[in-house]
């Protein structure tokens, strides 16, 4: 091994000039739009951002409000020795990436972006390419421009990163390895949840220099001294899902010497400082390891293990329980007298468990869900009752409630006014071509139906123009006359019936009418004598006929005063005045059959004219003389008799 003190002469002899990265890397790359690896086992929902290069977008599901996050960064890539056999290997190790766990609170549809840390690359053999710096901040190992060199510096590790609108959590990257005199220098560790650690020195140096600093939570890391000075990292943190700090570059070995390079530093909050080397790069330092960050509402944070090869961010949550409503509704027309059935729809339909219900906070019971529906009829009381129905959830679905009111009506049987039987019915009178109504409706509770029949030997139920609707007996009829009926309400309760008995009497007399029929009792013809005087012939169906009679013979007559309608006003005898246009007529009444005969004595038309009070009429009657009867002559008596 070199001593210390070569080293020193080294770096004495030769003059440089380092490269320093003093700005924040702004990565304008696409944010992808759902982390891919979501899974969920046992009630437990994993989602993990692999290394990708690219921010990712996660939107928090509903139902979640709480997120453990476990962000990890790249590790710092290893120093590369050549392979040219006089050159010794060195295994300089790059710094391990911060790592951490923390508590978030979230809303359902919030979006979180995640950054995942690269690591560095490992140095590059042969090559005069400087290892790159992992994404999300970490910085390139320092450039040479001989191939041939001794061992060549790693890139610095990338920071990780999570946000919301602000920066959330973030861990350092470590810091890129590099070597000295053969030794190993291995970077520095990223910051879990703060600083980062500065690049470390070979075995045996108690005075080191060329590796980078650490950043802190607020300031990046200085870059290691020497010759080649190593850059420092950005002053400008992690602000947003695009711009993040960067660590600052290893010193370059620019002298045309075949010697290593520094290490870069990791990126982070603020990223670590690059390191630096002597002269002819014999000893180059390591990078400092970026910061890491926590924010305030952050809770549970613990610091983990660092992190080798490429960062990761793991978020955790309990799997949200589907979120439900509860419907609830009763059956039509709840009443007293028929258990009323409490439905409870809870959606969506794969729910499962019971629903339970409540009358105010009297326990009505519980039904279990089928197919999302629970249904419990229960009989309940007249009057208002305030029903919850609370489903009580299950392992994959959230509890609901739902409360209505409903007023429960007193059912009662049908119970008319009025008592009345068959015998004794209830009696109603109107007068013939008069408008009424009568009022047969029962009380009780569901609102009976009604029917009604025929209570005596009539074969008509009532007369025309009368109406039963709904226990209204209504209309108007100028047909006289009386009817009894039976009338029934029913109800789901029972039934009730009334008995009526409805009189349409006849009106004021305005005119006569007679009947007519001959004097011989043994003749079925008979006559109609309207109030206008028109001759009808009923027993033949004949109208507008004359009445006829022979000299010698009767006829006899009824007479009947009538209303407008033709309703006869009376039922007791009515003896008319009665008087004939031939004075030889003999007129009679018979005051017992309440009959007049008119004996006609002469042959010619005689108009019988009747009267009763102020009302008359009159009819005329055809009378033919008595056909002469001829005698049979008398025989001759023969000759000889």
């Amino acid at each position: 091994m070199r001593s210390p003190s070569s080293l020193s002469v080294r770096r004495l002899v030769a003059g440089g000039v380092g490269v320093a990265m003093t700005a924040a890397l702004t990565f304008a790359g696409a944010v992808s739009a759902q982390a891919a690896d979501t899974s969920c086992v046992s009630g437990v929902c994993t989602v993990t951002f692999a290394y990708s290069g690219a921010a990712e977008q996660w939107v928090v599901p509903a139902g979640v409000t709480s997120v453990t996050a476990t962000v990890s960064a790249g590790s710092g890539g290893a120093v590369g020795a050549n392979t040219t056999p006089s050159h010794e290997v060195v295994p300089g190790a790059g710094g391990l990436g911060g790592s951490l766990r923390a508590t978030l609170s979230v809303k359902p549809g919030e979006k979180l972006t995640a950054v995942v840390g690269g690591a560095g690359q490992d140095g590059v053999a042969d090559s005069t390419t400087p290892a790159a710096g992992g994404f999300g901040g970490g910085a390139s190992a320092g450039t040479k421009d001989n191939a041939a060199s001794h061992a060549s510096g790693g890139g610095g590790g990338g920071g990780s990163f999570l946000f919301d609108s602000s920066l959330l959590l973030a861990t350092g990257g470590g810091g890129g390895g590099s070597s000295a005199a053969a030794e190993p220098v291995t970077g520095g560790a990223g910051g879990s949840t703060g600083a980062g650690e500065a690049g470390t020195a070979p075995e045996g140096f108690t005075s080191w220099v060329y590796s980078g600093g650490g950043a802190t939570r607020s300031r990046a890391g200085d870059g290691g001294s020497g010759v080649y000075p190593g850059a420092a990292g950005s002053n400008s943190p992690a602000s947003s899902s695009t711009t993040f700090g960067q660590g600052g570059a290893g010193a370059a070995n620019l002298n045309g010497q075949d010697y290593g390079t520094a290490g870069g530093g990791g990126g982070g909050l603020y990223g670590g400082g690059g390191g630096g080397s002597d002269e002819f790069g014999g000893a180059a330092g390591s990078g400092g390891g970026g910061s890491g960050f926590v924010a305030s509402t952050a809770t549970k944070v613990v610091a983990l293990d660092g992190n080798s090869g490429n960062g990761s961010i793991v978020l955790t949550y309990n799997e949200p329980k589907a979120s439900t409503t509860t419907d609830l509704k009763t059956s039509d027309n709840p009443n007293n007298a028929t258990a009323t059935t409490l439905t409870a729809t809870v959606t969506p339909a794969t729910a499962t468990g019971n629903v339970s219900f409540l009358d105010g906070t009297t326990d009505l019971g519980a039904a279990t869900l089928t197919n999302g529906t629970a249904t419990l009829a229960k009989s309940l009381s007249a009057g208002t009752h305030t029903i919850t129905a609370t489903y009580s959830g299950d392992a994959s679905h959230t509890s609901s409630s739902a409360t209505t009111t409903v007023t429960v009506t007193a059912y009662t049987a049908p119970t008319f006014d009025v008592t009345s039987t068959s015998d004794a019915p209830i009696t109603k009178r109107v007068v013939a071509g008069e408008a009424f109504s009568f009022d047969f409706t029962a009380s009780g509770t569901p609102t009976p139906t009604y029917s009604i029949e025929n209570d005596d030997t009539d074969s008509t139920v009532l007369p025309d123009g009368v109406t039963f609707t709904n226990g209204i007996l209504a209309g108007s009829s100028t047909r006289a006359g009386t009817w009894k009926v039976k009338i029934t309400a029913t109800n789901s309760l029972g039934t009730a019936t009334e008995y009526v008995k409805l009189t349409i009497a006849p009106g004021t007399a305005t005119a006569l009418e007679a009947a007519v029929s001959p004097g011989d009792s043994s003749s079925t013809t008979l006559w109609a004598v309207a109030p206008d005087g028109t001759v009808t012939e009923p027993s033949h169906s004949t109208a507008n006929t004359t009445i006829t009679a022979n000299q010698g013979d009767s006829i006899v007559f009824e007479t009947m005063p009538v209303d407008q309608y033709g309703n006869p006003t009376t039922k007791g005898n009515v003896q008319p005045v009665t008087t004939s246009s031939i004075d030889t007529d003999t007129i009679t009444y018979d005051p017992t059959t309440n009959l007049t005969t008119v004996t006609f004595n002469h042959a010619s038309p005689h108009v019988i004219t009747f009267t009763v009070g102020n009302l008359t009429n009159s009819f005329t009657v055809q009378v033919t003389p008595t056909p002469t009867v001829t005698p049979s002559p008398t025989p001759t008596p023969s000759a000889g008799i």
